[in-house]
C-alpha cells in the first residue's frame, strides 16, 4: 500500500477513513461515547484501540492516519501507546447544536456506516425538554460498512470478505442523568433507543404559585358574597 496515496484519500475522506482504516487492522475495538448536555451542546469521542499487528500494519500512526488533517478539521487527537506495541487512538470534537452533533455523527459512520441512521433530537417546552437519541446500529456489513469504493481501490485489498474482529461500541449520555451503551460485532444489527426528560423547575414553579394564587381568589370571592348574603 502506497503510504502518500493513503493519506491523500484520509485527508479528503475525514474521520471515517480514520475509523475503517484502524478496524481493518488485525484486533481492534472502536468506541463511541456521545455526551449531551442540557443546553444542546457537548462532545463526541471517538477511540480505536488497536493491537501491536494493527499498529505495524499502519507504521507512523501520525502519518499514517493523517492526524494533522483532522486536527485541522477541528477534531482534537491524541495516541497512546503501550509498552506491548498496542496503541490507543482518541479523537473529540465539541458541538454546540443538536444539528452539529448529528453531523459529527455522519462523519464517524461516512455515508453507508453503522452510525448513519442514529439521530439526536429534542423536543422542547416551557414546562420541559425532552430528548431522544434513536435509530439503529448497524454493523451487518462489519468493518466494510465503514468503507467507500475510493478508500476500497487505495488500500488494494478487499475488506468485504476480511474476517476481521473489530467489535464497536456506542455510549450516549442525555441530560437529565440517562446514559446507555449498546455493543455491536461484524453481522449485528442493534436496535438504538434512549429518551431522558428535563423538567423547568422555575417554570413550573411559577405556574404552581399562579394556580394558588388563583385559588386563594376565589376562596376569597366565595366567603365575600356568604358574606353578603348573611348581611342581608
Amino acid at each position: 500500500m502506497a503510504r502518500g496515496r493513503l493519506r491523500s484519500r484520509l485527508g479528503a475522506c475525514g474521520l471515517a477513513v480514520l475509523v475503517a482504516l484502524a478496524l481493518a487492522g488485525c484486533r481492534a475495538e472502536g468506541s463511541v461515547v456521545l455526551d449531551v448536555h442540557a443546553d444542546g451542546t457537548g462532545s463526541v469521542a471517538a477511540s480505536v484501540a488497536l493491537d501491536p499487528a494493527a499498529v505495524a500494519a499502519v507504521g507512523d500512526l501520525e502519518e499514517g492516519l493523517a492526524l494533522t488533517d483532522l486536527t485541522a478539521a477541528g477534531w482534537a487527537t491524541s495516541i497512546t501507546p503501550a509498552a506491548d506495541g498496542s496503541a490507543v487512538v482518541r479523537l473529540d470534537h465539541e458541538f454546540e447544536s443538536v444539528s452539529e452533533a448529528n453531523a459529527l455523527l455522519d462523519q464517524l459512520s461516512g455515508p453507508e456506516g453503522p452510525f448513519e441512521g442514529l439521530r439526536l433530537s429534542v423536543d422542547p417546552s416551557q414546562v420541559r425538554d425532552r430528548w431522544r437519541f434513536e435509530g439503529s446500529l448497524d454493523y451487518r456489513a462489519g468493518v466494510a460498512s465503514f468503507v467507500d469504493d475510493g478508500l476500497r481501490s487505495v488500500l488494494g485489498q478487499s475488506i468485504d470478505d476480511a474476517a476481521v474482529e473489530a467489535p464497536v461500541a456506542l455510549t450516549v449520555s442525555l441530560p437529565g442523568g440517562t446514559t446507555q451503551t449498546w455493543r455491536a460485532d461484524p453481522g449485528d444489527s442493534v436496535t438504538v433507543s434512549a429518551s431522558s426528560t428535563i423538567w423547568h423547575g422555575a417554570t413550573i414553579g411559577l405556574a404552581v404559585v399562579g394556580l394558588t394564587s388563583a385559588l386563594a381568589a376565589l376562596v376569597l370571592a366565595l366567603a365575600q358574597s356568604r358574606r353578603r348574603s348573611r348581611d342581608h
